[in-house]
């Protein structure tokens, strides 16, 4: 799917592996940064993120993150250069969220901490990935309620976000499901994308037609519009090289689970800035 859609970033979730494994994906083109997952034996681990960004676009600092975002999360500030020789930084969270917020105290710390890295961006921000979370029932057919629908509810309204799937038109979930249960009795959207509302001019969410076999999820491609930040709060930069005649930014991400779930694409498009593609792959749940 990566090559196919050659996207600009590309974020790998649940590699399920204590030790860092992006050097076997041989992403070429790609710088990644990588949160490696939690040991849970000797031979053993959960969770596990890893976020690719195409080399050349961006200027990309890794954020240090605490010890509740361990195996959670990748946060990487893009900085973005605009035509008129300005730059501006956009905060891409990747992530995989607990299915159960009473878990463990770092399940329970997870949305709290996330919190904090959306509302001390700098600019916009979006988060993407398997949030293991269905804000309504149109968007499940399971009877089960979602653990974690309240702790995303309050991160929505804490941030001043905006989730995407809520923006669209009534979703279907026969069409629209991005996860089904191993004996395919329900269906679910729990992959998803948030976003700032400052620095955002609109977005939109939809699963694409892409088969990925060995999983439960499906990815997810979502396309965000950015504004640029008033031109006297940006960073000049020096006339060379000179600007990309590219056309307007698209950042685009795809999240897929390599293993067993697939979730999520994703892009952002700004007048005045190179063209930009960024996907986020995120691998497979093995329960929910």
């Amino acid at each position: 799917m990566a090559e196919s859609l050659q996207p600009h970033a590309l974020v790998i979730g649940e590699t399920k592996n204590s030790h860092q494994v992006s050097q076997r994906l041989h992403l070429r083109g790609y710088q990644l940064h990588e949160n490696p997952g939690r040991p849970t034996g000797r031979n053993s681990a959960k969770w596990g993120v890893i976020v690719a960004v195409k080399q050349g676009l961006f200027n990309v600092q890794n954020l240090s993150l605490p010890d509740a975002l361990r195996g959670r999360a990748v946060a990487l500030d893009l900085s973005i250069s605009t035509v008129n020789h300005r730059t501006f930084s956009h905060r891409l969270i990747g992530a995989y969220a607990p299915w159960d917020p009473g878990g463990d105290d770092d399940a329970v710390l997870f949305w709290p901490a996330i919190t904090d890295l959306c509302n001390t961006a700098p600019y916009s921000w979006s988060i993407s990935g398997d949030l293991n979370v269905s804000l309504s029932t149109m968007e499940t057919s399971s009877s089960m309620p979602s653990l974690t629908r309240h702790l995303y509810t309050l991160f929505l309204r804490n941030t001043n976000a905006i989730d995407l799937w809520q923006t669209q038109s009534p979703v279907d979930i026969r069409h629209d499901w991005t996860y089904r249960s191993h004996d395919s009795t329900s269906l679910s959207i729990i992959d998803r994308c948030a976003t700032s509302r400052i620095g955002i001019l609109s977005g939109s969410i939809e699963v694409p037609n892409f088969f990925i076999p060995v999983t439960d999820h499906r990815p997810i491609s979502s396309l965000i519009v950015l504004s640029t930040p008033d031109s006297a709060d940006m960073p000049y930069l020096p006339s060379e090289p000179p600007p990309s005649t590219y056309s307007p930014l698209c950042l685009r991400t795809t999240h897929s689970n390599i293993v067993t779930n697939p979730s999520q694409i994703f892009s952002l498009t700004l007048p005045g800035v190179p063209s930009l593609y960024l996907a986020i792959d995120l691998p497979g749940k093995t329960y929910y």
